[in-house]
């Protein structure tokens, strides 16, 4: 498996979503619907991986037809400007101000990104955190200045 390559659905893959027509185990189906045609074959792998043997899953969909690799090259990360920047600093800060020292792994992955692709899918799951640990109303807050300082 490439570990760089981005994985989507096939046709088969799409129709089993809807119709669950192969009854896949519950496992399958939950990796095929991490599946989204935009994170590479390592994140799916480590995402697949909470729900036990991530290569042996993925493999099953690749051996099945269910998924496959759409592109092999990775396109290059648009460029980090000062509003990124700004938005990582907010983010983080925040972060910590809500959910405390817990929320330090979290933090420093936010800081450590470089590709505004990743960033919001970080910053994401961060309002989600957010919501969960301290409420909607901290996390709209949250998401209002971080949209606030990116272009």
């Amino acid at each position: 498996m490439n570990l760089q390559a981005v994985f989507r659905k096939t046709p088969k893959g799409d129709e089993e979503i809807a119709t669950r027509a192969c009854r896949l185990s519950a496992r399958l189906r939950s990796v095929l619907i991490m599946v989204d045609g935009k994170c590479l074959g390592g994140e799916l792998l480590k995402r697949a991986s909470v729900l036990g043997d991530g290569e042996a899953l993925v493999g099953a969909l690749l051996e099945g037809g269910f998924i496959e690799a759409a592109a092999t090259t990775v396109k290059a990360p648009v460029a980090f400007g000062d509003a990124h920047r700004e938005a990582v600093r907010f983010a983080s800060r925040y972060l910590l101000d809500a959910l405390g020292p817990a929320s330090d792994a979290m933090g420093a992955r936010i800081e450590a990104c470089r590709d505004p692709i990743e960033l919001a899918s970080l910053l994401e799951s961060v309002r989600e955190a957010i919501r969960v640990g301290v409420g909607k109303n901290r996390a709209d807050d949250f998401w209002s200045g971080v949209t606030a300082r990116l272009p």
